[in-house]
């Protein structure tokens, strides 16, 4: 499963995602209320990000660029760690 965070250097946005207590895939989303007219499309945005904007960069990670309500978005869908990857992290935050 793909996390994604969300930031634009442009607008001072910044989509944090915390995972809700009820349901593993589920995201609690908090908008600074400037960008509360952004919540629709930001609940939705699997679909936004595989169907519209710019891909810029594809590897392990991918980046792509979305426009909404005006404003242009960098959007990051981090790639899940490998278990390596996962392994190097739980023994460095140890």
């Amino acid at each position: 499963m793909y996390k994604q965070l969300l930031l634009s250097q442009t607008t001072n946005l910044a989509l944090t995602s915390l995972p809700a207590k009820t349901h593993l895939l589920t995201m609690k989303i908090i908008l600074n209320p400037k960008y509360e007219r952004l919540r629709d499309y930001l609940t939705h945005i699997d679909f936004h990000f595989e169907q519209e904007g710019k891909e810029i960069f594809h590897d392990r990670n991918v980046l792509r660029t979305l426009r909404v309500d005006g404003l242009t978005l960098c959007v990051k869908r981090y790639a899940p760690l490998s278990l390596r990857g996962n392994l190097a992290i739980r023994l460095y935050k140890t």
